[in-house]
């Protein structure tokens, strides 16, 4: 929905106060949030260039997106249901701690991850975070990562033993660290340092490697795996 005014937003929250999900878009004039019902589980908040901040969240809400909203730098305590964050601000540089509850965590532009992930995360996504420069170490119940124009990052962690996806775009690492046994996909693409790749698991299924020049491409075998390499 678009959003002339607060004003507009706390009308609208007043009339339906069991409300469960809310969606804001392009609504440039909003600096700021009312308080949001005590029953909303779905929050998503795109192109809102001028939101400043995040009221108090309820502790019902389970998804949250905030995405091309520049003047927001900072996100509220998050909700202990909170299953799904996904946050896109130029702005929002670091990540409160994050709820034990959380399975997907996508963001982007940050400088640093918190220190410690949910034990029950499944799946990461990291782009465009240009000052990152390491990782935290990474939940044993992480199945899916990717991680995106990350140039500085170090990746010289372990990876967790139930990881089927791994997705690695336009970062500047040499090595990929050593793959578990239960991977079944590896993109990597536009990784011009990349020299070469681990052993891979005999039960990979794809490996698409695009864009890596200076990878030696000799001596790969991996079974019946789809090879895709430009």
């Amino acid at each position: 929905m678009y959003v002339g005014s607060n004003d507009a937003l706390a009308a609208f929250l007043w009339a339906n106060p069991k409300l469960t999900e809310l969606t804001i878009e392009d609504s440039p004039d909003l600096a700021s949030l009312p308080r949001l019902p005590d029953t909303l589980t779905y929050l998503k908040i795109e192109n809102c260039v001028g939101l400043r901040e995040l009221p108090r969240l309820p502790d019902t809400l389970t998804y949250l997106k905030v995405q091309n909203c520049q003047g927001l730098v900072r996100l509220p305590e998050l909700p202990s249901a909170l299953k799904s964050l996904r946050i896109k601000c130029f702005g929002v540089k670091y990540l409160p701690t994050l709820p034990n509850s959380l399975t997907w965590l996508s963001c982007a532009f940050l400088r640093a991850l918190p220190k410690t992930l949910p034990n029950g995360l499944t799946d990461l996504v990291l782009e465009d975070c240009i000052e990152l420069t390491y990782l935290p170490s990474l939940p044993a119940s992480l199945v899916y990562l990717k991680i995106q124009n990350s140039p500085y990052l170090s990746f010289s962690l372990s990876l967790p033993n139930r990881l089927t996806t791994l997705e690695v775009e336009n970062c500047s690492l040499k090595t990929l660290p050593s793959l578990p046994g239960t991977l079944k996909l590896l993109r990597v693409t536009d990784c011009g340092r990349l020299l070469g790749l681990p052993e891979l698991p005999r039960d990979l299924e794809v490996l698409q490697v695009e864009k890596c020049a200076c990878l030696n491409r000799s001596g790969l075998r991996i079974g019946n795996t789809t090879i895709q390499m430009s």
